[in-house]
Formats: structure tokens, sequence, C-alpha cells
């Protein structure tokens, strides 16, 4: 499917906010999905996301969500540090924030679907995706990508506490979520995985859980060293199919 793309800035409580955003052409209506970047911003990978599903007839929103910091960040992957200081910048409150804006900004399209927005993020996004489902109920369906922080953290020897994991939020889901894992990331061991999904189920929500034992952190960014094909290519379909059951063909807020 043919897309056009386009630079907007969004008003936020804070200040303008840059984003790209994808559109099928051809007239009619399309549902929305907003794509959250990693902690490296929105570079040319998550802009060929965004582009990739809108060609399967959605609108696509990529905001970014360093703003505050400055606009048009891109930082190396290789310097992790710098993203990091952006990262600690943001909060919950800004974050919800800042997707009421990106919402108020869809509902104003005319060619939207109405009341079928979704969200997937990586990384930092994954989180990011996963708080919204928790605190917004115009989100109908999230994909998570290795969300780092929505599990708690194991604290450190000598560190600081660490913070409550997002997942202490999961009583505000009122949406279908579907998530992606790789056993060898550093940061979410699959003992964390597995208590998120049993969490998730004990609470009656609805949630899938595709876990990719051969992976690293960040498997689906296709220029990054952690990049797996294997997995990437079997996490894509999934998540395109999931939009599709809970934004495109099903009614709305089926679960």
């Amino acid at each position: 499917m043919e897309v056009t793309e386009k630079d907007i800035e969004l008003k936020t409580k804070d200040g303008e906010m840059p984003a790209v955003v994808y559109t099928p052409t051809g007239g009619g209506k399309h549902p929305a999905i907003i794509v959250i970047q990693e902690a490296f911003g929105v570079n040319g990978y998550v802009k060929s996301t965004a582009k990739r599903f809108a060609e399967q007839g959605y609108i696509t929103i990529a905001p970014e969500m360093f703003y505050r910091s400055g606009k048009h960040l891109d930082v190396p992957y290789n310097e992790f540090p710098k993203a990091r200081e952006y990262i600690m910048k943001l909060t919950d409150d800004g974050i919800i924030s800042d997707l009421t804006a990106i919402l108020e900004q869809l509902k104003s399209m005319p060619n939207l679907l109405e009341d079928r927005v979704g969200i997937v993020g990586y990384c930092m996004g994954g989180r990011v995706a996963f708080l919204a489902a928790c605190m917004l109920s115009s989100i109908k369906a999230a994909a998570v990508y290795y969300g780092g922080g929505i599990m708690p953290m194991q604290q450190q020897p000598g560190g600081p506490a660490p913070r409550p994991g997002t997942i202490e939020k999961l009583a505000g889901i009122n949406c279908p979520i579907i998530s992606f894992w790789g056993g060898k990331d550093q940061g979410i061991p699959f003992t964390a995985v597995d208590e998120f999904e049993h969490r998730m189920h004990a609470a009656g929500k609805s949630v899938q859980v595709n876990k990719y034992p051969e992976a690293e952190h960040g498997f689906f960014t296709y220029d990054r060293q952690s990049y797996n094909k294997a997995a990437a290519d079997d996490a894509w379909p999934k998540t395109v199919s999931f939009f599709n059951q809970h934004l495109q063909h099903a009614s709305v807020g089926s679960r």
C-alpha cells in the first residue's frame, strides 16, 4: 500500500513535540498505531518501522519522546549513556500527557477510523506502550517489545533500591497486549518474563507472550548488532495479525 510521510509538531503542555506521520493513500478511513522509539531517538529504524505499519493500512505516528531535551535527537547505538540521560528526564506523568496530545491529534484527523488506536514500543518504548495500556482507555491494543522497567529490576549490591515496576499499574489495563522477549537479554531474564505473564493472567488480563531463547535485547532493530533475523521475522507477522484482529476486523474492545 502506498503511503505519504509528513513531519508535524504537536502542542503539549511542555512545548512542541516533533513527530512523523505516515498515512495510507487512496482515501477511506483507517485505524492508527502510535510507534514509540527505542532509547536512541526517532531514527531511520523507527521511521521505517512506522512506515511498514502504514503500508499495512494504518495511520502511524512516531513522536519524539525526548523533545524536552532537544529536537531531532538521534543517539548512536554505542552511546547508551547519553540515551540514558534523556530517559532519566522522562516522567510517567509527562509521558501520559504527551500520549494524550498524540491521541487528540489523531482524533482530529478525518481519515481516522474512530476509536481504533493501538500502540507499539521497543526497548524504552515497550515500557511506554505498557504504561499507555495501563493508563489510557483510548488505547485498544498494545504491542510490547522487550520493555525494560515493566518488572522491577533486581537490586544490585550497594546500589539504590529499584523503582517499582510498571506492572504495579496493571489493574487499569482494558485492552489486549502482545509481548516479545529475548532469552539473551541481559536486563530482562525469562524469570522476569514468566512473572510478568503470571501476574497478567492472575489479574485476568489478555496477554500473549512470545519468547525467543537465542535473541538479545533489541533483536527487532535491523541496524543494531543485536538484530536477530529469525526472531524479527517471526515477531513481525504476529504483531501485524494482532493489530489486524483488534483494530481492523474485530469489534472495538474485543478481547
